[in-house]
């Protein structure tokens, strides 16, 4: 890929990382209930941890820094964790489509490949909340691919909302 359109693509991903930190900083913040509040915020640092690796990597590729105000984030409509990740995970494999061909690239795509198993997990542990009317949060992490392929891919509203209240 050429250089300048991957610059111009990574900066613009960082972006959005950043309004998806964003977006969970808000959603943590406004957590209902303290296991809730606590999933948030675990997700949170994977994701910062994530934004930081595709920077850095992607500065290493470019051969020079994104500037100093360069990386801002813009508002995201979304108002629970469900929607905000589903969100997420488009804006992560649209991403991943642009970069998976190059061989130069293959570190970064690794990066985004690790990270989205990050996503997936997260999504179920959303859904698990959502389920049947569920008002625990459920902090364990399923070990199972297979199980949790069936979990993410079945539908969910648009209008799904995680009630944590008792």
């Amino acid at each position: 890929m050429d250089i300048n359109k991957y610059q111009s693509l990574s900066l613009n991903f960082v972006n959005t990382l950043e309004s998806f930190k964003t977006k969970f900083k808000a959603l943590h913040w406004s957590a209902p209930q303290l296991t809730y509040h606590r999933e948030i915020d675990e997700f949170l640092d994977d994701l910062i941890e994530f934004q930081d690796e595709i920077a850095e990597c992607s500065q290493g590729y470019i051969g020079s820094q994104f500037g100093v105000n360069d990386i801002r984030g813009t508002h995201l409509p979304y108002t629970d964790a469900v929607q905000t990740t589903e969100a997420l995970n488009q804006e992560v494999v649209k991403f991943y489509q642009a970069i998976k061909n190059d061989d130069s690239l293959q570190g970064i795509v690794n990066i985004v490949n690790d990270f989205q198993q990050e996503i997936l997990e997260t999504l179920y542990l959303f859904r698990l909340a959502t389920k049947d009317g569920n008002n625990t949060f459920v902090t364990t992490k399923t070990t199972s691919f297979e199980g949790l392929s069936r979990m993410v891919n079945k539908p969910s509203s648009s209008n799904t909302q995680i009630d944590l209240t008792d």
